[in-house]
């Protein structure tokens, strides 16, 4: 055996270090009139709480609080607020922020590489209170002190028989971790005061196997030295010792010993000396004491931090046996509430959820409690006081204990919703405590649900129809049904009836709030009039159609948004796309003007003065008719001259006219003037309706006296003996030039006297005059005098039939001259000058020659024989 070691300048043995814990000072009470929603929080005053701030392993969440106060110090009872979290550190960690809507926040983040992390919390760039936090995140794989031996073969064995125990493997946080191989060895051990008689030959060190050390305890103040085998015990709970004396405190001075130390890290056991050595929950001589290790106790150091000015060592240990002392043995395999955990996917973020009722089946939220004592060992026996509870009396809770250290917990309710429960041991809340549990319902009672919306009453054809069913159970809550539970709907005529074989309508659907048991279904209505909506469901998924409370529901489809596809203009008689109005033609009208009337009167011919009318019915997507809203419709006509011009449209539809199944109707009235080319278009909401444009041909109207017109030859002598041709220009009433003849054109010629001796008659024997019809709208009044010079004034009828000469045109003046080349006609002039001469020199007054040659010039001139005058007036008497 080994001599036991001298207690003698022991120090005590520290931990790792851990970060500073957050701050966990409970709010200060709020105010009496109540927690503020309106004033601002201020990031200096808020808090920051939780475990996720201290130790968090790979691929585990961690979770910490916020807490928000105002700038008074006041609790708030609100969220809203924009906390950011930045974690910096072996990986890139993204936090997930819960408004939990009470004043506080979880955040909860998961590492993903080990290694050391900086937290950083913020509120619009102001760091909160002890920000960043720094911590370690451990490896998930298996920590020694941490993992537990279970089975009677630890304590009992028989010779020459196969023994087996129980290995529990749990990383640094106490989580389930992988199994990994093991050292396994056994060796002589006895009891204190036993002789080495009553155990048999001690085994050599080199049969003791891997990491069988011995080391005393005032050789841990000079870590150089080499260290002796002893046996390697069951690790247990990490724990500080120290070597100042556990019955008087002595050896107690003020704690410098972190000014500047060394870290080690190695596992090796140790055997106390003489003197018993305090067990602290913490490296710093303030921690709370847990118990005394007693001279010969075995025990395993994991770490070691060293004075290098001192020398003084402290260590973080396992313990290998029961420790002794009346406060070790009372924790000893009793459950222990600080150190019983929930899991960490159960909190009051994310809640235990179970079914709501009272069934011993399936009803409520379960959940198996793993218990640990004081010393971080699960527990494996039970009797222990564990309760349960809620702050809602009206849900039942039950503990169950099943003897083996774990205890079912169950909570149940006839209440749907979210509860805070609690769990405690002897009186105190376990870590977690409290958390939520959430109970719903997947059983709705169909004579329950309820029915509303707009879309059970009315709808619109094109836009979604909207109802909501509200799914309860037989208690009343809010129900939520399984996927199997099935929905539809059916709209038939009115009083059309309802079989297996409907049609089933085209429909959508969501949850509107899931947490109210509220779903929401839309359809598209796309005829107008009276339906009958039927909402069934099939709650198992076997081909049932069972209606809901009020089906089937009358709705009235109303007419949907006009469409320009949809919408056209009416094809009318001609199947054109227009029509027309024709002016009554004026009675009396004979020849092809009144042929021409009645070919304006066909319906696929337009004349001038016509009225082009087109009808665009407008209709839905669905061709349902429908009314547009005001100024929608627009309609403009190319005209022939280039211009395009806008129409007015005419709105003589109604809403009852719609609503009683009547075609809204619409006019677009063009007037036709011009004759030529005419396109009309209709748009609708800047489109074009179907059937649009539409194209027609105006022919000119009838000749209008008013605007027709006689052209006379300009710039040329009218002469006797010739044809002069007049043209005669006929014109509608709107301009339009006449392109057909058929007129009973009467001309008629007026003289005009010279003086009071001029004796000139029209007679047939000395004028000419006859019209032509071209038949293209003009016409040829051919004029001639014979043998006279005249002064003349045209007058044409254009119809004679018109009465009181409102056919005439007015007037053209026509002057007629002698043709200075006709030599019939200056003979002839000669011949009666010289018959003046003679009648002259007849005469019984004697006569001068003079006086006869003055009469002559004159009466050469009489007769346009100007030339024969000058040759007598210069003596040529030669003729």
């Amino acid at each position: 055996m080994a001599p036991k070691a001298k207690a003698k300048g022991a120090k005590e043995l520290p931990a790792p270090e851990l970060p500073p814990a957050p701050d966990t000072t409970p709010p200060p009470p709020a105010s009496p009139a109540g927690p503020s929603s309106i004033a601002k929080t201020h990031p200096d005053l808020c808090r920051v709480s939780g475990d996720g701030l201290r130790k968090v392993a790979v691929k585990q969440y961690g979770c910490f609080t916020i807490e928000a106060y105002d700038e008074e110090g006041k609790r708030k009872t609100v969220g809203g607020d924009a906390f950011f979290i930045a974690i910096r550190g072996a990986s890139r960690v993204r936090a997930k922020v819960t408004d939990m809507r009470d004043g506080t926040y979880v955040v909860e983040w998961k590492p993903s590489v080990s290694g050391s992390y900086h937290v950083a919390v913020s509120l619009f760039g102001n760091s909160l209170p002890g920000s960043p936090y720094r911590l370690e995140v451990d490896s998930p794989f298996p920590y020694a002190p941490n993992c537990e031996a279970r089975g009677e073969a630890l304590r009992h064995a028989t010779a020459r028989v196969a023994q087996t125990f129980e290995m529990r493997f749990r990383d640094r946080l106490g989580n389930v971790a992988q199994a990994v191989d093991l050292d396994v060895f056994v060796q002589p051990y006895h009891e204190p005061g036993a002789t080495p008689d009553d155990v048999g030959p001690q085994p050599t060190p080199k049969s003791m196997g891997h990491g069988a050390l011995r080391l005393h305890l005032d050789e841990v103040q000079n870590p150089g030295r080499a260290l002796e085998d002893v046996p390697l015990g069951t690790k247990g709970m990490p724990m500080m010792v120290a070597a100042h004396d556990a019955a008087t405190g002595e050896g107690e001075p003020e704690d410098t010993f972190f000014n500047t130390i060394t870290k080690r890290q190695r596992t090796i056991n140790i055997q106390v000396g003489d003197k018993p050595l305090v067990v602290r929950a913490h490296f710093t001589l303030d921690s709370p004491v847990i118990g005394q290790l007693v001279s010969g106790q075995l025990a395993t150091v994991i770490e070691e931090r060293i004075d290098k000015n001192s020398g003084d060592v402290r260590a973080c240990i396992t313990i290998d046996e029961v420790l002794p002392g009346d406060a070790l043995e009372s924790a000893r395999g009793k459950p222990h509430a600080a150190l019983t955990r929930l899991p960490p996917d159960i909190s009051k973020a994310s809640p235990l959820r179970g079914m709501v009722g009272l069934a011993e089946s399936d009803a409520g939220c379960r959940h198996v409690l793993q218990t640990s004592d004081k010393m971080g060992n699960v527990c494996v026996s039970g009797g222990a006081d564990v309760t349960a509870s809620c702050s809602n009396p009206e849900v039942e809770s039950s503990v169950v204990d099943r003897h083996d250290g774990t205890y079912q917990l169950r909570w149940r309710s006839k209440l749907s919703g979210t509860f805070e429960v609690f769990v405690r041991i002897d009186g105190e809340d376990i870590v977690g405590s409290p958390f939520a549990v959430q109970l719903t319902s997947s059983s709705p009672e169909l004579g329950k649900s309820t029915m509303s919306g707009a879309g059970l009453k009315d709808a619109t054809a094109g836009i979604d129809a909207r109802l909501r069913i509200g799914f309860f159970d037989k208690y009343g809550n809010s129900a939520v049904p399984k996927d199997s539970f099935k929905l539809g709907i059916s709209m038939l005529k009115e009083k059309e009836k309802f079989t297996a074989n409907s049609r089933v309508w085209p429909h959508k659907g969501e949850w509107f709030d899931k947490a109210a048991g509220v779903y929401e279904l839309s359809y598209v209505a796309q005829t107008a009039g009276t339906w009958d909506l039927h909402v069934w469901c099939d709650p198992q998924s076997k081909g049932e159609r069972l209606p809901f409370p009020g089906s089937p529901f009358a709705i009235c489809v109303g007419t949907g948004k006009a469409s320009a596809l949809r919408s056209h203009l009416a094809p009318e008689q001609n199947g054109l796309g227009w029509s027309k109005e024709t002016r009554s033609v004026e009675a009396g009208k004979q020849g092809k003007q009144q042929e021409r009337a009645a070919v304006g009167s066909d319906l696929n011919s337009i004349v001038a003065g016509d009225t082009i009318v087109v009808r665009p019915q407008i209709q839905d997507e669905f061709g349902n008719p429908t009314i547009p809203p005001e100024g929608a419709i627009v309609a403009f006509v190319d005209l022939p001259n280039g211009q395009r011009n806008r129409i007015p449209v005419s709105e003589q539809s109604t809403k009852a006219a719609v609503g009683g199944g009547g075609a809204p109707r619409h006019e677009v009235r063009f007037e036709c003037t011009l004759r030529g080319q005419h396109v009309v278009h209709v748009e609708l909401n800047g489109s074009a309706v179907s059937g649009s444009p539409v194209s027609f041909v105006v022919l000119s109207s009838q000749a209008e006296p008013s605007q027709c017109k006689l052209l006379v030859p300009k710039d040329k002598v009218l002469y006797a003996n010739a044809m002069h041709t007049i043209v005669l220009e006929t014109n509608d009433k709107f301009g339009n030039r006449c392109n057909f003849g058929g007129l009973m054109v009467q001309p008629r010629l007026q003289l005009i006297k010279q003086g009071m001796n001029d004796q000139t008659i029209l007679m047939p024997n000395n004028h000419e005059m006859n019209v032509i019809d071209k038949n293209d709208g003009t016409y040829q009044v051919n004029v001639k005098t014979i043998k006279i010079p005249a002064s003349l004034k045209l007058i044409v009828n254009m119809d004679k039939n018109i009465p009181a000469s409102g056919g005439e045109l007015p007037p053209v003046f026509l002057s007629i001259v002698r043709d200075p080349n006709d030599m019939g006609q200056a003979i002839e002039n000669l011949q009666k000058a010289g018959k003046q001469v003679i009648q002259g020199l007849g005469e019984r007054e004697e006569r001068t020659p003079k006086d006869l040659l003055a009469i002559a010039v004159e009466a050469f001139k009489d007769a346009g024989a100007n030339t024969a005058a000058k040759k007598t007036a210069s003596g040529d008497r030669s003729g």
